[in-house]
């Protein structure tokens, strides 16, 4: 407990400027940074898009944190405590606990398929363990609401922020419907439920002590429990292998009655121009601006406690 408030103190002392300085020490593709660099106690994550999506996985993350720790399984994996948010005027910085411990990525360039087997097999029941955590209401996407990150959409994320499951699934069945004005229907779960769908083996640390942590909270959402599915059957290319091996050693019984319109739906995504069959106020945009005049305009900060 010490520790966590000097922690907390330490975090609620930091400064957009200082923040700002080292992500300009990192590189173009870098979406975080361990902070501070000499002896670094955090990790920072700005992403590499908006602000706007940025709060929004902090949120969900927040959200997981919480509602682990009143669950008492075992297999309950770990989250990082994000310790405060730090906004300026385009990019927000989540200020988090650093986990210095082996990614699966890592332990993967030493290990054989086979000996990853039961690291694969504890991140299935971590994930059965986040699709018991009781999720209140019918808006899909981050807690609080939000733009959805998942592989169905065209460059992972949806082109709109749906108000409920029923728009979502009447969106899906539109785009399915397109010029084919017969075309099966899919009926959504009318649950939500804590679904991760990006199974990047980056995301996933291992440390000695058998425990899990989950990192990134990106592509993670409340929604119907097609998703999970979809996202372990059609992941993203990257964790194509440790998504479809962490999907057969789950013992959640996955429905798996839409895959086939979801798929289909996916390469309408892909083939039609982002946005289409909504009108323009509809789409979302994420925010306005850019980092660069940010750093040209000047700096806004907005600190938010955690």
């Amino acid at each position: 407990m010490a520790l966590r408030n000097s922690l907390q103190k330490q975090a609620d002392a930091l400064t957009l400027p200082e923040l700002e300085a080292a992500r300009k020490r990192t590189s173009a593709e870098s979406t975080g940074f361990a902070y501070p660099p000499a002896a670094p106690v955090f990790y920072v994550k700005f992403g590499n898009q908006s602000k706007s999506l940025t709060n929004m996985e902090a949120r969900t993350q927040e959200f997981v944190y919480t509602a682990l720790k009143d669950l008492p399984d075992v297999y309950a994996p770990r989250v990082p405590r994000i310790f405060r948010v730090v906004e300026g005027r385009y990019l927000a910085y989540v200020i988090m606990e650093l986990v210095h411990e082996p990614t699966l990525l890592e332990l993967s360039e030493t290990r054989s398929w086979e000996e990853q087997q039961p690291y694969l097999k504890q991140i299935a029941r971590a994930i059965d363990v986040l699709l018991t955590i009781p999720v209140v209401g019918d808006v899909p996407g981050p807690c609080g609401g939000g733009v959805i990150q998942h592989p169905l959409f065209r460059d992972g994320q949806a082109p709109a922020i749906f108000p409920s499951t029923a728009a979502l699934q009447g969106h899906i069945n539109a785009i399915n419907s397109h010029r084919n004005a017969a075309s099966s229907q899919i009926t959504l779960e009318s649950c939500l439920h804590v679904v991760y769908s990006d199974c990047f083996p980056g995301n996933f640390v291992l440390p000695p002590d058998g425990s899990l942590w989950i990192l990134d909270f990106g592509h993670a959402g409340l929604l119907p429990l097609s998703f999970q599915a979809y996202a372990l059957s059609y992941p993203f290319p990257r964790s194509r292998a440790v998504a479809r091996a962490i999907g057969g050693y789950m013992t959640t019984v996955l429905p798996r009655g839409n895959l086939e319109l979801m798929r289909r739906a996916h390469d309408r995504f892909s083939q039609y121009m982002f946005g289409f069959g909504l009108k323009e106020g509809e789409m979302f945009h994420g925010d306005d601006g850019s980092e660069e005049e940010e750093e040209e305009g000047g700096e806004e900060e907005e600190n938010k406690g955690k």
